[in-house]
């Protein structure tokens, strides 16, 4: 088997483990949230409510070490409010803000009634960017699964793949927590330019098979 129909036949699996992984991160709540959603925060048992500015302010200024740790300074803290529109009503608050109560880093202000090893959940809610990552990278699957019997061009599925997955990704961080670097004055996180890269290299790698394939044909 050559390497290019090993790689496609690799892409579907790969899009679905990322899938997988990132229900890890959801599920345990091990850091990988986005900004805050300041429309909305936890009760005191980790249910999400909507909430007004005021008391935003006031988690803010009770729990400042948390967001300085979180953000690096107040200065940086990033939130979006996102109220859940009337259209989705029958959608739950949780699919918009979740408070990741139980999380397994601890992080955020203790519950009530809480006992256990994991009894923190995040004081404001966040946007639960890993279930955004599940929901699309499982479509993502389903896409390359069904296309695998028509691309007949060795490689181009991989190469789907990396630009589904990079562009995925890419946008993703725009509601993310992550470190921003200053590069020529513009200010990417890791994640970006990786996902850039993968990109760039989908693109390239299905004009280098097309074109390959274009040669073996003509021979």
């Amino acid at each position: 088997m050559s390497i290019r129909h090993l790689i496609d036949s690799a892409a579907p699996a790969l899009m679905l483990a990322y899938a997988i992984g990132r229900m890890g991160c959801h599920f345990s709540g091990d850091g990988d949230w986005g900004i805050l959603n300041n429309a909305y925060a936890p009760d005191s048992a980790g249910v999400v409510q909507r909430i007004d500015d005021k008391i935003y302010q006031q988690r803010l200024q009770e729990y400042t070490p948390f967001f300085e740790s979180e953000f690096g300074s107040m200065d940086n803290v990033h939130a979006h409010a996102f109220v859940k529109p009337e259209s989705l009503s029958f959608a739950p608050d949780w699919l918009f803000a979740y408070a990741y109560p139980h999380n397994v880093i601890n992080r955020g202000m203790p519950m009530a009634n809480c006992n256990g090893e994991y009894c923190h959940m995040l004081p404001i809610a966040v946007y639960p960017t890993a279930l955004y990552e599940i929901i699309t990278c499982g479509v993502m699957f389903l896409v390359l699964w069904g296309i695998r019997r028509r691309v007949t061009v060795p490689g181009v599925i991989f190469g789907i793949y990396l630009i589904l997955n990079g562009f995925e990704r890419f946008w993703i961080e725009k509601i993310r927590v992550n470190t921003k670097y200053d590069i020529f004055g513009f200010h990417p996180t890791q994640a970006e330019i990786i996902s850039t890269l993968m990109m760039l290299g989908g693109v390239a790698l299905i004009w280098y098979c097309q074109r390959l394939n274009k040669k073996t044909v003509s021979r």
